[in-house]
């Protein structure tokens, strides 16, 4: 997997508190990880912090799994 995935899995564990072995590029940060948006917000903001980059409310709004995370990072 590339460097974006892997930063935001464990990232996501971190705030999870979830092992990092049940992370997956398709696991939904919302049904299956129950995050609600302040954590969500949380997440972008290490993810803008680590990757040095801005993201947009649409790009949040996109950010469904780890994996759809991970792409929006590497597009920037």
């Amino acid at each position: 997997m590339s460097l974006e995935y892997e930063k935001i899995k464990q990232l996501t564990c971190e705030l999870t508190g979830c092992d990092c072995s049940a992370i997956i590029p398709t696991i939904r940060f919302h049904r299956d990880l129950g995050m609600d948006s302040l954590d969500m917000y949380q997440l972008a903001v290490e993810i803008e912090a680590y990757f040095s980059i801005k993201l947009s409310d649409a790009h949040i709004a996109q950010m469904q799994t780890p994996g759809d995370a991970a792409e929006i990072v590497s597009r920037l």
